[in-house]
């Protein structure tokens, strides 16, 4: 090895000997001074040799070891040559004194192991400890036998010795034993049995303190001390007294603390140990065999207290309950895991069956459709439906059954599928609507019903029909006329009455304008202070729309009402665009513009339409805007007469929408009186533009006029189909 490197095992080899040397010089100095301390007080020493130090010694060697014992008899050997300089065998005392001291912990060695901790925590223990504390006694007593001659007349000094070392251990190692083990121990708390030590020693001390005070009666005596040989022979009674009752009152303790042992500490430390463990046998065991009884409290002892057996029968009692309850509550689990396993397949099932591609739909119809069904539970009875009635109707709707949960899921199936059916067969809306109530009447123990709301659009007018089945009104959405909602005579809900007769309204939107549909989990939806979200806040947040989908919309503004509350019922909103891509220019009310504006209207429709109606779009365009020039505006500065014209081609229905929108005279030349001209009437009895109206009724599909605002609004479609 290299110079100043060290050996691996000297380090711990250190560690041991400065811990050896630091526990011997600590138990050394308490020793001194303990020991000194009643070597300065003359009734402990001389003649009476009532030494109470010489139980220290065996009492830190029996807690610390070598240690504690090695310290004790250096401090012993320091107090010798303090007192008694020239004494030839003071080499002989210090080996004395150390075997003496570590005896005890020797014993203890012997019948609890090396790796044992002193503790007086049963009978056993007790009884050891007396056993030992008499055994080191006599051992020093004898070691001592050749050293020193008997000094006293009534009682040998031999016996006081062993009286006197057995006496001192008794007392002074339990007390100061038991604090040293709380504060070592992990816990700090004290089993039963120390308690019961202390409380025996306690009881030895006042009796020992009685028969001490009868020994001072004798040396005082009207201020007087005794002779000494009065002194010894009150020794030669104390000291076997006080041996006498310490034996006694200890091995009653032992007696008692045995018993207690058997019929009280070792059932409760058996209780305790079942159930710190009972957890993790319960994990390898299984709730089944625990309640067949295999994890039952066992106790060791036949004879118990009836109290003890009483916990311990009801605490079995207990764990076949629980293990009874776990066995349920899986089962429970079980059959929460499958239902909830079905109700997620339900659920995707139910999905399914609503539209969710509108792709087809919208090219087919020049519409854009956005739609959102979002149940309270897994599966609701909220549900829309979008499809077409033929090629260039197209119907949707929204309704909501009565119940929720797995009921409304099943009837809402099925009244989606016969409000389907019977749509598609019949003339109006209203008369499907009459059969679908019907057919749902049918085989309805249940007592359910669902209300709806259907709407169809043509695709090529614009026109819809629309019908209530006790539903919540729709709002339609325009950027033009601006937002209203789409008022329509409820009936009653589908399922209530066979045969009821349902009315069907009829309407015109205009392009870019939105249907917005919706179950009243949406305007009853409540707020964490239980305010409902109300018709008002909807029509606030379909007006705040803009651009967006109101969808969207509505989704978030519910969502953000209700936060911190749970949803108490199923959403759903459908919303319905009729989107033929439109372009609009701005003219001045001047005729001498007609072939401007016939141009703007051929740069915006495809080639088909001007193929095949390109001539009567011209025609049209000219007679409706030289209309507006001539009369609208008369009157009025130049500056104010405007005419914004929209056009949207519909390729996929082959229809042009053509829409003028001026700020003049209000106007509707759809109540003219070419409505009712017939050829037998004179054309000069015509008014005054009715001749370019009659043409453009001639020429064209569809003419709408409505008056919004100060504005005059007229809708002419043309279907330039084959």
């Amino acid at each position: 090895m290299l110079p100043g490197t060290l050996h691996p095992t000297s380090a711990p080899m250190r560690l041991r000997a400065s811990h050896f040397l630091r526990t011997a010089m600590g138990c050394c100095i308490v020793y001194l001074v303990i020991l000194e301390a009643f070597l300065a007080v003359p009734a402990f020493n001389g003649v009476t040799q009532i030494r109470p130090a010489s139980g220290l010694g065996p009492t830190l060697g029996l807690m610390f070891g070598l240690p504690g014992a090695f310290g004790c008899a250096v401090g012993n050997l320091i107090s010798d040559i303090l007192h008694f300089p020239n004494d030839p065998w003071l080499p002989a005392y210090f080996v004395i004194q150390l075997i003496y001291a570590y005896g005890l912990r020797a014993w203890w060695n012997i019948l609890f192991g090396s790796d044992a901790a002193p503790r007086l925590a049963s009978a056993k223990h007790l009884v050891a400890f007396l056993i030992g504390a008499m055994l080191d006694a006599l051992l020093v007593t004898l070691l001592l036998l050749p050293l020193e001659g008997d000094t006293m007349q009534a009682l040998n000094i031999h016996m006081v010795h062993l009286f006197n070392n057995f006496l001192a251990l008794t007392y002074i190692a339990p007390p100061t034993m038991l604090p040293v083990q709380r504060v070592r121990r992990d816990r700090g708390e004290r089993s039963l049995s120390e308690r019961f030590v202390l409380v025996a020693l306690f009881a030895a001390a006042i009796a020992s303190i009685l028969c001490v005070a009868i020994m001072f009666a004798f040396r005082i005596q009207d201020g007087n001390t005794v002779a000494n040989s009065a002194l010894d022979e009150s020794l030669a009674f104390i000291y076997p007294l006080l041996t006498t009752v310490t034996i006694c009152l200890f091995g009653l303790a032992c007696a008692m603390l045995a018993i207690i042992e058997h019929a009280l500490a070792q059932p409760l430390n058996e209780l305790a140990i079942d159930a710190r463990t009972l957890a993790m046998r319960m994990d390898s065991t299984g709730p089944e065999r625990m309640r067949d009884g295999e994890l039952d409290i066992r106790l060791t002892s036949s004879h118990v207290l009836d109290e003890i057996a009483l916990v311990a029968h009801e605490s079995n009692e207990m764990r076949h309950a629980l293990a009874t309850s776990m066995i349920e509550a899986q089962t429970s689990a079980r059959e929460r895991e499958r239902i909830s396993t079905e109700l997620g397949l339900a659920s995707t099932i139910q999905t399914n069956a609503l539209p969710l591609d509108f792709s087809d739909l919208e090219s087919t119809y020049s519409a854009k459709i956005d739609a959102i069904m979002r149940p309270a539970r897994t599966v609701g009875g909220d549900f829309y439906d979008v499809f077409p009635l033929d090629d260039h109707r197209l119907c949707v709707l929204v309704a909501d059954v009565s119940d929720k949960g797995v009921p409304a899921a099943l009837f809402m199936m099925r009244a989606m599928a016969e409000t389907r059916e019977c749509l598609r067969s019949a003339s109006t809306l209203g008369e499907g609507l009459s059969h679908a109530s019907s057919h749902l009447c049918a085989n309805n123990d249940a007592m359910l019903f669902v209300t709806m709301f259907v709407v169809a659009l043509n695709a090529r007018t614009g026109n819809i029909e629309f019908a209530n089945a006790g539903h919540n009104l729709p709002m339609l959405l325009s950027a033009t006329h601006g937002n209203r909602w789409l008022k329509a005579k409820p009936g009653l809900p589908l399922g209530v009455m066979e045969d009821f007769y349902y009315e069907t309204g009829r309407s015109k939107i205009l392009p870019g304008e939105q249907v917005v549909l919706y179950t009243d989990g949406v305007t009853e939806a409540r707020s964490a202070a239980g305010e409902l979200f109300g018709d008002r806040r909807l029509e606030d947040a379909l007006n705040a729309a803009g651009s967006d989908s109101p969808v969207a919309i509505v989704e978030r503004a519910v969502t953000s009402f209700s936060e911190g509350a749970e949803q108490a019922d199923d959403l759903t909103v459908l919303s319905l665009c009729w989107l033929p891509e439109t372009a609009c220019g701005t003219f001045a009310a001047d005729a001498n513009l007609c072939m401007d504006v016939c141009e703007f209207v051929h740069s915006h429709i495809s080639d088909a339409a001007v193929e095949n109606a390109g001539f009567n779009l011209d025609l049209i365009v000219e007679e409706l805007f030289v209309n507006v020039a001539t009369h609208a505006y008369e009157g009025a500065p130049s500056s104010k007469r405007g005419v914004d014209i929209f056009v949207a081609d519909d390729v996929s229905n082959n229809v042009v929408h053509i829409l003028l929108q001026d700020s003049g005279v209000a106007y509707d030349p759809t109540l003219r009186k070419i409505s009712a001209l017939t050829g037998a009437e004179r054309l000069e009895d015509l008014e005054v533009g009715g001749m370019g109206l009659l043409l453009v009724r001639k020429l064209s599909d569809s003419m709408r006029y409505e008056r919004f605002g100060d504005h005059n609004i007229l809708h002419v479609t043309k279907h330039y189909g084959l």
